[in-house]
């Protein structure tokens, strides 16, 4: 193991990123455990960088691997720092702040922090400015408005887990329902499931479309084929 540990470094320095990603995955993932794992995951997240096509399922699966070893990572700087790197990459700023303050909190090296923290900070402000700017251009909904959210997944599997989610944090769910069957195929751009969320006497505020948003898309970054598609009330929907 130790030998392994070794070359795995060696091919960061070198940036053979990939060699990683092959020599760690031939290990069975129960017997990877806690160090080998957050290896890969920062393997995933340097294959993710070079090529757009290949990005968002590399991150994704880093997210994954991290998450799969939370318990052992909470009082780790590293772990958080991964989990703050790999979410800013998948532009889940306001997530990605709270690991990059507990691994400062850690003594994590601000020098590399800082600049990634900023990142976060500057998306969330984006995600702010935006919802501001839907709020002001467009008629707002009444003040007891019914939204709807919609959420695609690859499968009926992954949209169940996701809907079971989603009545958790407070929503009704309208509908479960493949893509194809809704009529939404095209609009999903894929094959899939739809999820369809309601909430009821909502008045809708820049305050609302930031965490609505947040929430969402940081769901769908954790069930297969997860995208959040936005929200409709009334006759206007925004994205």
């Amino acid at each position: 193991m130790d030998d392994l540990l070794e070359r795995v470094e060696a091919w960061h320095r070198a940036s053979q990123h990939k060699k990683i990603i092959k020599a760690v995955e031939g290990i069975p993932a129960e017997r990877r455990g806690y160090e080998l794992t957050g290896l890969l995951a920062r393997a995933l997240i340097n294959v993710g960088d070079r090529g757009r096509g290949e990005f968002a399922v590399r991150s994704r699966e880093a997210l994954r691997l991290l998450e799969s070893v939370s318990a052992q990572g909470e009082d780790d700087w590293v772990w958080h720092y991964q989990m703050g790197v790999v979410l800013v990459k998948l532009e889940c700023g306001h997530e990605a702040e709270d690991h990059l303050l507990r691994c400062l909190a850690l003594d994590g090296p601000s020098e590399d922090v800082h600049p990634i923290l900023e990142q976060a900070r500057e998306d969330v402000a984006a995600r702010r400015a935006h919802a501001e700017e839907v709020c002001a251009h467009f008629p707002p909904p009444g003040p007891k408005d019914e939204v709807l959210h919609l959420l695609f997944t690859a499968d009926e599997e992954s949209a169940r887990t996701a809907a079971a989610a989603v009545e958790r944090n407070g929503y009704t769910i309208s509908e479960v329902i493949s893509a194809r069957a809704a009529g939404m195929r095209r609009q999903a751009g894929r094959k899939g499931w739809v999820v369809v969320a309601v909430r009821r006497d909502v008045t809708v505020t820049p305050e609302y479309l930031y965490t609505t948003r947040a929430f969402f898309e940081s769901l769908a970054l954790r069930v297969s084929g997860g995208a959040y598609d936005g929200w409709e009330a009334d006759a206007w929907r925004a994205e």
